[in-house]
């Protein structure tokens, strides 16, 4: 799937990515292995097919419910990785952010 640095919505994890994820002082340093094999996950898949299929080192990828074409990847029992899948058979992702479950 592919997505541009403006399409990452959290600071934090704006900065991880384009940093090559070395600079993780915009989130949390347990869980920047997770985000980094999450982001490689997401940049690496070819359609939402892929990205639906277990992630290595990662949680189950699974819809948010309520929100169409939008998907999390939990990062712990508070916090998780959300995405939304614009073109799935052409694998586009944007609005990338880490959000509360307690919303």
């Amino acid at each position: 799937m592919t997505f541009r640095d403006e399409d990452i919505l959290h600071q934090g994890l704006r900065r991880f990515w384009i940093s090559y994820c070395l600079d993780s002082s915009g989130v949390s340093i347990t869980w920047a292995n997770m985000l980094r094999h999450a982001l490689m996950h997401l940049s690496s898949a070819k359609s939402l097919a892929d990205v639906l299929r277990e992630a290595p080192g990662m949680n189950v990828v699974a819809p948010v419910p309520g929100k169409r074409w939008r998907y999390y990847m939990p990062l712990n029992s508070w916090w998780r990785l959300t995405f939304k899948v614009d073109r799935a058979g052409h694998g586009v992702v944007s609005e990338l952010s880490i959000e509360s479950t307690r919303r």
